[in-house]
């Protein structure tokens, strides 16, 4: 099935896996025929489509490639100031399916061959929101198996449920936050996880997509979708991301420094005869 969507630059909220966590594919697997373009119409937003044995991506920035190859998120990446306005269009293919938690990856060898690029991983201590347990016990129900993680947000409102341990619960809420959330809470297993918060910006357009490293979603039926929203019903009163994780799961969100995989470009060159 085949993830097809527009978005608007601010609301830019990317897969890096139509299927949960990035894989890597089998060694030397690589797209058999692939075309990347630059893209210089001007048009506010990107469309990316992704299933198993292609890729379409149409007028994406350079930033997102690299967040979309490497599962990272933009706050752990150090590319050139160009990198993030630079944009392009590519297509890419595999004679055989490739499932798509892992076809991303080939964009790797692509980006490699096409802009040159090198690039390493070093731990750095960047700022970060440690979840850990609050000042009573949790309100976690055990999940006896693991659901992958959807969310979607609406005017005035998001929405994060599934089922999995702390850290594929972090990583979801990572795509909201402004900083990573880190597991901090030394708690094992699997729980169910379900929360409503109200965005830092309760006026942002309402949008069906997760951030950084996760698959879109389609809201689900009965949930508030950005038609029921913009009705009128913009969930009042639902509490910060900080006060609903204490309230609703007895857990903390306290803000710390810690120590990140970052990704370091260390050479990229444009496409050959492109114009800056």
């Amino acid at each position: 099935m085949t993830n097809k969507w527009r978005v608007a630059p601010w609301a830019l909220m990317l897969i890096a896996a139509a299927a949960g966590a990035q894989q890597s594919p089998a060694p030397g697997t690589r797209f058999d025929v692939a075309s990347v373009k630059p893209n210089h119409s001007g048009v506010e937003g990107a469309r990316l489509a992704v299933n198993p044995g292609r890729v379409a991506l149409e007028n994406v920035d350079f930033k997102t490639l690299i967040r979309l190859a490497f599962h990272v998120p933009e706050a752990q990446m150090q590319t050139p100031a160009w990198a993030a306005s630079a944009r392009y269009d590519v297509i890419a293919t595999t004679a055989t399916p490739v499932p798509e938690n892992q076809i991303l990856a080939l964009l790797r060898p692509l980006l490699a061959e096409q802009f040159k690029l090198a690039s390493h991983f070093e731990n750095r201590s960047l700022p970060i929101y440690a979840l850990v347990v609050g000042g009573s016990s949790p309100k976690l129900q055990v999940a006896a198996t693991a659901v992958p993680f959807k969310s979607w947000s609406w005017p005035g409102g998001a929405h994060v449920e599934g089922s999995g341990d702390l850290a594929d619960f972090c990583a979801a809420l990572s795509r909201w936050s402004d900083r990573p959330v880190v597991d901090a809470s030394g708690l094992a297993g699997n729980y169910s996880f379900k929360l409503e918060w109200q965005p830092t910006d309760p006026n942002a357009p309402a949008s069906s997509l997760t951030r950084a490293d996760a698959a879109p979603v389609t809201i689900p039926k009965g949930a508030r979708p950005s038609v029921a929203a913009a009705a009128g019903d913009l969930a009042p009163g639902l509490p910060s991301l900080f006060s609903a994780v204490q309230e609703t799961l007895g857990l903390k969100l306290e803000a710390r420094k810690g120590p990140l995989p970052v990704l370091v470009v260390d050479h990229l060159e444009r496409l050959a005869g492109e114009k800056p």
